[in-house]
């Protein structure tokens, strides 16, 4: 009876109960295994070929990883080769100021994206931002599902959230007005009144057309330390009558004047290097922009493009000596030749200044309790565009995926060698110019 039940089973009967017999059963269980059997191998062969596919891309990485570094020294030497016969090589190091600005918990000198966006590990979302005098807005316009930028950016869905949401601050238009502005109550005028050096004061703000840029750097700073990122900048020549008791109080009138209008200041004294101006840079990355461009435009309006401001400590281990032939010898003439940049200034910083007190080392607390970030370098990079910036291949000089991957395995190389890598904050920046030539 049991052996019965289970040949009408085996010959497609519906059930033991119910003799009638499906004629077209067979076939249909013919076609569906055969069906399955057709999936199963193509699930088969992708699996394998994607496993090679993963295989071959390492290969490739790691082969280029390991020429990096001879290329990298190629780079760095034309770098300086090209160097010397630029104005920049006969620059000296200036003494200047230079104030972070950090956005006070109580303090209404920002405002929130209605979405988050800034970023470029953000998921799935490309922005546009809209200003008016009265309202800045932001779209999100979402990408084609399967597209590859998608496929890039599903691997980091989650650290991109983080980042995301923790990036979408900006300077007030009316804050920005007081730090660029020339009247007599602005901030500019005002530090020259405390006794800022002649010359040229450059202040950095992170704006709507800043936000809407994807800052180049890695956002790891903010997830492996905890810290904020600045919202601005002001670099400013201190006064070289060599009285450094005079600069002390400058730099504490400067603060606390800062600090009234709503920031949390970080003071560095700094040698400043002007390693390229507007006009001058002669390296390979030339597609999409005017090299040759000087700065033709006036004191106190935006410049043209978006400035990247990245401020690191020295690397665990590294001695001051070799730190900085390496940035000043291999990154600085390297990246020139590399990267497309109109303008890129060196700040080394010589001490972080506390008011009231005696000078100390960066990153000692202060006695109002304010702990400063241990930054050892501060450097502001002009980039011709927003494309120049979020577009790898325009970013890294590359005009093949082989080229890109090349040119990313030597800057990783040579950034790696003299920064911690998790301690390096990168902000984009709006940039303008304050041209005061006498205090």
């Amino acid at each position: 009876m049991d052996e019965s039940k289970s040949l009408r089973k085996r010959r497609g009967y519906s059930s033991p109960a119910s003799p009638t017999l499906k004629l077209l059963e067979p076939e249909h269980n013919i076609t569906a295994n055969y069906v399955k059997a057709v999936a199963y191998r193509a699930r088969h062969v992708m699996q394998r070929a994607l496993f090679l596919s993963l295989i071959g891309a390492a290969i490739a990485i790691g082969y280029a990883c390991i020429i990096s570094e001879p290329i990298m020294r190629l780079m760095a030497e034309e770098g300086r080769a090209l160097q010397t016969g630029r104005p920049g090589f006969k620059r000296q190091p200036q003494r200047r100021a230079v104030f972070l600005l950090w956005p006070r918990v109580d303090s209404d000198v920002v405002s929130d994206y209605p979405t988050y966006v800034t970023s470029a590990w953000c998921v799935n979302s490309t922005t546009s931002v809209t200003t008016t005098a009265a309202t800045t807005t932001t779209t999100t316009t979402t990408t084609a599902l399967f597209s590859f930028e998608n496929v890039q950016r599903y691997f980091r869905s989650v650290y991109g959230r983080l980042v995301c949401q923790s990036a979408a601050r900006t300077l007030r238009p009316e804050t920005v007005a007081v730090l660029t502005g020339p009247g007599p109550t602005d901030i500019p005028a005002m530090l020259y009144k405390a006794g800022a050096g002649t010359g040229t004061m450059s202040v950095l703000v992170h704006d709507a057309h800043a936000a809407a840029v994807a800052s180049p750097g890695l956002p790891v700073n903010n997830i492996f330390t905890g810290t904020r990122d600045y919202i601005g900048a002001i670099s400013v020549n201190l006064k070289s009558d060599n009285n450094n008791n005079n600069n002390r109080v400058f730099l504490s009138t400067a603060r606390a004047l800062l600090a009234a209008h709503g920031f949390e200041v970080g003071v560095y004294t700094v040698d400043e290097t002007v390693y390229t101006d507007y006009g001058e840079y002669a390296g390979n990355a030339t597609h999409g922009w005017s090299p040759g461009r000087a700065r033709d435009w006036p004191s106190g309006t935006r410049s043209p493009g978006i400035v990247a401001l990245t401020s690191f400590p020295r690397k665990p281990g590294m001695s001051e000596r070799a730190w900085k032939q390496w940035w000043h010898g291999v990154q600085s003439p390297m990246s020139e030749i590399m990267q497309p940049r109109a303008r890129y200034v060196r700040n080394r910083v010589v001490v972080a200044n506390a008011p009231h007190k005696q000078d100390r080392n960066a990153g000692e607390s202060d006695d109002t309790g304010t702990n400063y970030p241990s930054y050892a370098g501060i450097v502001a990079e002009s980039w011709p565009s927003a494309a120049h910036v979020t577009n790898k291949f325009l970013f890294f000089g590359a005009s093949s995926t082989w080229e890109l991957i090349i040119n990313m395995c030597v800057m990783l190389r040579s950034v790696s060698t003299f920064l911690p890598m998790a301690h390096v904050e990168t902000v984009t920046m709006s940039e303008y110019f304050i041209d005061v030539m006498t205090a």
